[in-house]
C-alpha cells in the first residue's frame, strides 16, 4: 500500500490533470450521446403513436365525397361488364362450337 501512495505521489501534476479533463470529455460526450438516444426514442414513440391513430380511426382521418341523385356521375356506364353476361361466355372463354 505504502508502494501505491508513492507511486501516486510521484505522478506529475500536469499528467495528473491531463487525464481528468480527457475523463470529463469522455463523460461529456457520453451524456451527449444519451441525450441524442433519448430524443430520438422519444420522436420515434411519438411517430408509433400517430401511425396507430391513423390505422385505428381511418375515418377521421380520410375525406370522404358523397355523390347525389342530382349530380353528374361523370359517365358512369351501368351496363358496365355485361358482355360478359351471356351465356355464350363461360369461364372467360368464348364457346365457339367448333373443334368439340
Amino acid at each position: 500500500m505504502d508502494d501505491k501512495k508513492i507511486m501516486n505521489e510521484n505522478v506529475p501534476y500536469v499528467v495528473h490533470e491531463a487525464t481528468l479533463s480527457r475523463l470529463e470529455r469522455g463523460n461529456r460526450r457520453m451524456l451527449i450521446a444519451l441525450a441524442i438516444c433519448v430524443v430520438v426514442m422519444l420522436l420515434n414513440n411519438i411517430a408509433w403513436f400517430v401511425h396507430e391513430e391513423h390505422i385505428a380511426n381511418p375515418e377521421k382521418h380520410t375525406k370522404q365525397e358523397s355523390v347525389t341523385d342530382n349530380e353528374d356521375e361523370s359517365g358512369y356506364d351501368d351496363g358496365y361488364g355485361d358482355e360478359y353476361s351471356d351465356e355464350e361466355y363461360r369461364d372467360g372463354r368464348r364457346e365457339s362450337g367448333k373443334g368439340r
